[in-house]
């Protein structure tokens, strides 16, 4: 599985504190021994990539979120994305769609 976090924010100011959300699950992650299996969890082992992001500049956030989503869809179509707020499920559907037409 590969995990990919984008901090993205663009809920007005009321969605502040959201981009450090995919830093704070992966660390949750580190709290919990073993999976459902009973598979021990190494945090270090995760193939984990971040999408960097200028939140200031919307349009050009996007336009990032989409190329580098399209592009791990065609390399490693078994992805979680991890927020950021509800804005970038815009730019990774987008994405997910295109890769499905191809």
């Amino acid at each position: 599985m590969f995990i990919v976090k984008i901090p993205g924010i663009n809920g007005l100011g009321e969605t502040k504190g959201c981009e450090k959300a995919g830093n704070a699950m992966v660390e949750a992650l580190k709290e919990i021994y073993s999976n459902e299996r009973g598979a021990p969890i190494d945090t270090k082992l995760l193939d984990l990539e971040e999408i960097h992001l200028d939140n200031s500049n919307l349009e050009m956030s996007n336009n990032l979120i989409y190329k580098n989503s399209l592009e791990v869809f065609e390399e490693k179509p078994k992805t979680i994305f991890l927020g950021g707020d509800h804005s970038i499920s815009f730019s990774t559907t987008r994405a997910f769609l295109e890769y499905c037409k191809k």
